[in-house]
C-alpha cells in the first residue's frame, strides 16, 4: 500500500498556506456580506418609496368620493 505517484510528488501543505487561504476566503466572504447588506438597504428604501406612493395614491383616490 503506499502513496500513489501523484501523492508522492505533491507538495506538503504548510500552516502559512492554510492561513493565507483562510484569510482570502474570509475577505471574499466579508465583501459578499457588505454587498448583500448594501443591496438589502437599497431594496428596503425602494419598498418604502413604493409604499408611500401607494398610500398617497389611495388618499388622493378616496378623497374624490
Amino acid at each position: 500500500m503506499g502513496f500513489s505517484e501523484a501523492q508522492s510528488e505533491g507538495k506538503p501543505v504548510t500552516n502559512d498556506y492554510l492561513d493565507t487561504k483562510l484569510f482570502l476566503i474570509k475577505e471574499q466572504l466579508t465583501l459578499e456580506i457588505e454587498k448583500t447588506r448594501s443591496d438589502t438597504i437599497k431594496w428596503d428604501a425602494g419598498l418604502l418609496i413604493a409604499q408611500g406612493v401607494l398610500i398617497a395614491t389611495f388618499v388622493k383616490l378616496f378623497s374624490l368620493f
